[in-house]
């Protein structure tokens, strides 16, 4: 089979795109539970976001199906034109029922946009440079994010969201132009087949191999974590302790900064080094620490948040480059069940730290939901310590 030839415009547009879309996400990602609790309560917004999570994990399995029908090209521009008009609609409207719905459609379409994306570069790769490629690709969606906080502090006043979804709107816009204006260079040359997938016959694959099963119920409390930290520490921050979006801009910079500085060289001391197992167990140990921290600290320092969450970041960067390293080292291209399940993990961890939000927050405070964070990893240190190690 020849191979394939790499079309550096091509990669490079994707790229563009990818960072965009990501800016879009991560822009309004920080203050999405403050928007809602305009006009909800912590609770509901819980049961919002978990209504928006399940809704993500059942349209990820259909997505490709619509994917195989259209093409690619297509489908990214129709869902970034319904992501584009629900941020507009988000920006002025304030009736309950269409919040709710446009919302829910948002973060559905912004996290499918993530597959679209994925599959241009994919079609654009090759095995030999894929790492390469792949690499640079994570680089720059995380320089997105990283960029995020600078603008959010800028573009909201107040209790006042609009500006963020209008800038999402104006980016989508560009997103959508440059779809157009580079077709050829993105377009693919071939169809996509789309083969139902057994769930079933995927579940029972992972519950019979053991370490598979453990690396997944790893991958579902790094993403329960990352639920109630991103809907939750904003709330605290901004209406218990009063810090302003300025500061708390700060705040999410620092934050932000280990998936830059340390994922990387995690990857390598691992090779290395250390196996894997060893290093998400050092990673859950951190966020074990840094749940009890977050639980505790009342504190207005900008400074003393900035090292809470960084801690908490450091042991997030390096458990999650582990678990997908563990993870793509015990499956191949051809298992596109596993690889699609596995990717669930997101939306299905969003799912659950939401119900617990929801269950929780009618009788505890934000603050005592670390503390079941810090708990669900203690559960997790048993999983991680019976996981068979690559080295």
């Amino acid at each position: 089979m020849p191979r394939k030839k790499i079309n550096k415009k091509g990669i490079a547009v994707i790229y563009l795109l990818g960072f965009a879309i990501s800016l879009s996400d991560s822009v309004s990602g920080y203050v999405q539970s403050s928007f809602l609790s305009n006009s909800f309560n912590t609770s509901t917004i819980g049961a919002i976001m978990a209504l928006s999570a399940l809704l993500t994990v059942f349209a990820s399995f259909l997505y490709p199906k619509l994917i195989a029908k259209l093409n690619n090209q297509p489908t990214t521009l129709f869902v970034s034109f319904i992501v584009m008009v629900t941020s507009l609609i988000l920006a002025f409207s304030n009736i309950k029922p269409v919040i709710i719905t446009a919302f829910i459609i948002r973060y559905v379409g912004l996290i499918l946009l993530l597959v679209n994306l994925d599959i241009f570069l994919e079609n654009k790769s090759d095995d030999k440079h894929t790492g390469a490629i792949r690499s640079k690709y994570l680089t720059i969606t995380n320089i997105a994010w990283l960029m995020s906080p600078i603008l959010m502090g800028k573009l909201i006043k107040t209790t006042d969201y609009s500006n963020i979804f209008n800038f999402s709107f104006a980016i989508l816009a560009i997103v959508i132009i440059f779809t157009i204006l580079f077709k050829k260079s993105i377009a693919e040359k071939e169809k996509y087949d789309w083969h139902e997938i057994e769930i079933k016959q995927t579940l029972k694959t992972i519950w019979e191999k053991i370490n598979l099963r453990r690396v997944f119920i790893a991958a579902l409390a790094l993403q329960i974590f990352y639920a109630i930290a991103v809907l939750y520490v904003p709330i605290k921050l901004n209406q218990e302790l009063g810090l302003s979006w300025s500061s708390i801009s700060i705040i999410f910079i620092f934050m932000l900064l280990p998936f830059i500085i340390f994922q990387y060289p995690a990857g390598l001391i691992a090779d290395k080094y250390l196996g894997e197992k060893e290093m998400m167990i050092g990673g859950s140990i951190i966020l074990i620490l840094a749940s009890i921290i977050i639980a505790k600290l009342t504190s207005t320092s900008v400074f003393a948040w900035s090292l809470a969450l960084f801690f908490s970041r450091v042991g997030a960067a390096i458990y999650e480059t582990m678990q997908e390293t563990y993870f793509y080292k015990h499956v191949d291209s051809s298992d596109i069940s596993l690889i699609t399940m596995f990717r669930q993990t997101r939306p299905a961890g969003w799912l659950i730290g939401s119900l617990i939000a929801f269950v929780f927050l009618s009788f505890i405070t934000i603050s005592q939901l670390f503390y079941i964070v810090a708990f669900i990893f203690v559960l997790n240190l048993f999983n991680l310590a019976f996981l068979k190690d690559t080295k």
